[in-house]
């Protein structure tokens, strides 16, 4: 899968898991974020394409890894609050244009506040969140892979332990009907969002019979 296609599995898979009423919008956007993270080892590409094919789906992918990304990735998050400076800095940015293109009901008032109080509680549901999301990833890469010009792309999993790869191709990588389902099931959701969690359900219901069809 693309960033992009994982990303929204990992909203998907956050709203279905119902983590809004846990942790509300940062914690969606943290999963929705960490579920395209284990793909930095795509940057192995800027060493040539001789180390992008043994890195990539490998050093990202495997679980040890993804253990260790999600705890960093949920731990900085929640004690920095990256989500809501990050969301206080996007709503300045959308506030200015808005404003400058003539949208005069935009409303100056971010209603994104910063985290000031913090409890261990709280911060073992960012860590379990981001960890169970993130498997989303090599996941997905285990059923999305290969393609009509080159074969599937076997995924790591206990690397550095084993080498063996692991793979079960179901859907070839690019395939447009995987975008489309998750891109209506965002839009779904947004409009239905009373019954946010039974949409969400209902995009993967939708994604397995897309697979079996195909």
């Amino acid at each position: 899968m693309t960033p992009p296609e994982h990303g929204l599995v990992g909203f998907s898979a956050a709203i279905a898991l119902g983590l809004y009423k846990r942790g509300g919008w940062k914690l969606v956007a943290l999963t929705t974020f960490v579920a395209m993270v284990p793909d930095w080892d795509w940057l192995a590409c800027l060493w040539g394409d001789a180390a992008f094919q043994t890195i990539h789906r490998v050093w990202g992918h495997a679980i040890i890894s993804c253990l260790l990304t999600a705890f960093v990735v949920a731990s900085c998050d929640y004690w920095l609050d990256i989500t809501g400076r990050c969301g206080q800095v996007l709503h300045g940015v959308l506030s200015k244009c808005f404003r400058f293109f003539g949208f005069f009901g935009f409303s100056g008032s971010s209603g994104v506040v910063i985290r000031q109080q913090r409890n261990w509680s709280e911060y073992r549901t960012w860590v379990i969140a981001a960890t169970i999301i993130i498997f989303t990833h090599p996941i997905a890469d285990l059923l999305v892979t290969g393609g009509v010009d080159f074969p599937p792309w076997p995924v790591q999993l206990f690397w550095p332990f084993s080498p063996q790869p692991f793979t079960c191709p179901i859907l070839h990588w690019g395939d447009p009907g995987i975008l489309t389902i998750f891109i209506l099931g965002l839009v779904a959701m947004c409009c239905l969002r009373k019954y946010c969690r039974f949409v969400a359900f209902s995009v993967f219901i939708v994604f397995g019979l897309y697979a079996w069809l195909r």
